[in-house]
């Protein structure tokens, strides 16, 4: 594993070296704690943070709290849909658990978005997956969105980079699974309030 001494070291660039041990390790694993990462990288706790919260919007690791994992415990997830974590019993009760978790996550998630910015805001609800795609007003500049979000402390990821052709309406990609509690989900989304 590659050390980095550069305390300038990017969150791109950390998320970059993270991605790589990623594909290395079993679904399911840990990942070092935020601390260790912090010491590994050689970089303080928010480019480290904001790493974190880049490959949970790419769908790499998911926070998983509760079950007796503290809120800096970050699990790596299969990208395919049916992909098994484990075949014993223990991890598939894990994954129960897990998939409650995301269940009450994007419940209220989308409870949220529609309270907080309308029912617009968030035409498709979503059964399954990590994130919702909340659609901005048409003629919106979705960088300018994204960096007055990014102000007021709530990280989206521009709809932009997951469509092969430009989308009719910009749409951005809020990450439930990304915050490290319910409470840091809802305070994030309640950030957006009057921006859309």
């Amino acid at each position: 594993m590659t050390s980095f001494h550069d305390r300038s070291s990017s969150s791109e660039d950390i998320a970059r070296e993270l991605t790589r041990d990623i594909t290395s390790r079993a679904t399911g694993t840990r990942l070092p704690s935020h601390r260790a990462l912090v010491t590994r990288f050689g970089a303080s706790a928010s480019p480290v943070s904001r790493a974190r919260a880049l490959l949970a919007q790419r769908g790499l690791v998911i926070s998983r709290p509760g079950a007796g994992l503290g809120r800096e415990d970050v699990l790596v997830v299969g990208r395919r849909t049916g992909r098994p974590v484990h075949r014993d019993a223990g991890s598939g009760r894990s994954l129960a658990r897990l998939q409650t978790a995301l269940t009450q996550r994007r419940r209220l998630a989308v409870r949220t978005v529609v309270e907080t910015l309308g029912a617009d805001v968030l035409p498709d609800h979503p059964r399954g997956g990590y994130h919702l795609w909340l659609r901005l007003p048409r003629g919106t500049d979705e960088s300018e969105f994204l960096s007055a979000a990014l102000a007021r402390g709530t990280a989206l990821a521009p709809g932009t980079y997951f469509h092969a052709d430009q989308p009719d309406v910009p749409r951005v990609r809020l990450s439930y699974a990304a915050a490290p509690t319910t409470a840091d989900l809802v305070t994030g989304i309640h950030r957006l309030e009057g921006l859309v």
